[in-house]
């Protein structure tokens, strides 16, 4: 059963009232979930997770590299508002105003960002540190969740292109800093902390047996909840990885129930806009990675990739300014698999070009 592009939109705007919890109208909520969402798929579901199987990032660095880019990526977004004149108490629907080359230049900003080799990660070294010669894997698999997510607003508006990132990072990201549940979700993990017997530590508390000492920023309730709360990714790196080994990401808020049935339908689009299997909500029914799969490969046909048009030159958005700390990393450009990119204070005003080295760490 194939959806209208109307109930698609409608179904995404409940996913956001009623398992999410926010006001689809919501400008500020919107683009801070789509920057959960879009790290989630342009970055965590990439080759990245095959970098923290093989050793390369732990589970604390992982924790404080998704979350310092979901802050930075936010930031990012909201910058761009400002810079396409939309008030900062403008309601979502303002989105649709903006064109498509001025978005796709977005996409191409975040693109960029994201692949930069001298980025610097949270944990003090830099992507290419990490990458090593995996680099143009990163490269492809951005490439690919980027490009979709700009295409479908050439099909659909800005607006859908968001509110439909945004359904992802809420459904796929509960468990993210960020998220409207984290604050509920570090209360939870705090009071579980103090109390052995909490379902969380199993039965007898013999999880929380298990666990090695606290860490003295952990053993800080207080410090530990502010950090947890403001700045999750200034924690050392021993008490990250003692917060991931005692299963902060475990915790999950019960799902709320969707006001209105889903049809058989909107299966696809719902494992379209969520990315991970695990607790889900029981209207979801099926999330899998081969039905977003499907739809990123409908969504692409016949178009050009971000790094493809990348390599040639598109129109900058008017009134857009160059990123002031656009040279610190790169020295003006970056040199990649996929092309060369001058930084915003070459003659090449491209799209693309104001990102080469953009939101340094």
């Amino acid at each position: 059963m194939e959806l209208s592009p109307q109930r698609e939109d409608e179904v995404v705007v409940q996913i956001l009232r009623d398992q999410v919890g926010i006001d689809a109208r919501s400008l500020r909520a919107v683009l801070r979930l789509a920057a959960l969402g879009l790290v989630n798929s342009a970055w965590r579901n990439t080759c990245v997770e095959d970098w923290h199987a093989e050793g390369r990032l732990h589970d604390g660095d992982m924790l404080g590299i998704s979350s310092h880019m979901s802050w930075r990526l936010d930031q990012l977004l909201w910058r761009w508002r400002s810079q396409m004149g939309i008030a900062p108490d403008a309601q979502a629907h303002s989105l649709d105003e903006i064109s498509f080359d001025d978005f796709r230049w977005l996409g191409g900003r975040i693109y960029q960002w994201i692949v930069n080799p001298s980025r610097r990660l949270p944990t003090g070294v830099t992507l290419r540190d990490v990458a090593r010669e995996n680099l143009p894997q990163l490269e492809n698999d951005a490439d690919e969740a980027l490009t979709a997510f700009v295409y479908q607003a050439e099909d659909r508006g800005v607006g859908f292109a968001f509110r439909r990132a945004a359904a992802h990072g809420g459904l796929a990201c509960r468990h993210w800093w960020g998220h409207p549940a984290w604050p509920e979700l570090v209360d939870r993990f705090i009071r579980a902390l103090d109390d052995p017997g909490d379902p969380h530590w199993g039965d007898n508390g013999e999880f929380r047996v298990r666990l090695p000492a606290e860490p003295a920023a952990v053993q800080d309730r207080n410090s530990l909840r502010r950090t947890l709360l403001q700045q999750l990714w200034t924690l050392d790196f021993g008490s990250a990885q003692w917060i991931v080994a005692a299963g902060i990401g475990y915790l999950r808020n019960q799902w709320p129930t969707m006001t209105v049935a889903l049809p058989r339908g909107t299966r696809p689009i719902l494992a379209a806009v969520q990315d991970m299997s695990g607790s889900i909500s029981p209207e979801a029914v099926v999330w899998t990675r081969r039905s977003r799969r499907s739809w990123q490969e409908q969504s692409l046909t016949g178009r050009q990739s971000l790094s493809h048009m990348s390599r040639h030159n598109h129109p900058h958005p008017a009134g857009a300014p160059a990123d002031r700390g656009a040279a610190r990393e790169s020295q003006g450009v970056v040199h990649s698999s996929v092309g060369t990119y001058s930084s915003p204070s070459s003659p090449d005003r491209s799209w693309s070009s104001a990102s080469a080295s953009l939101l340094s760490a």
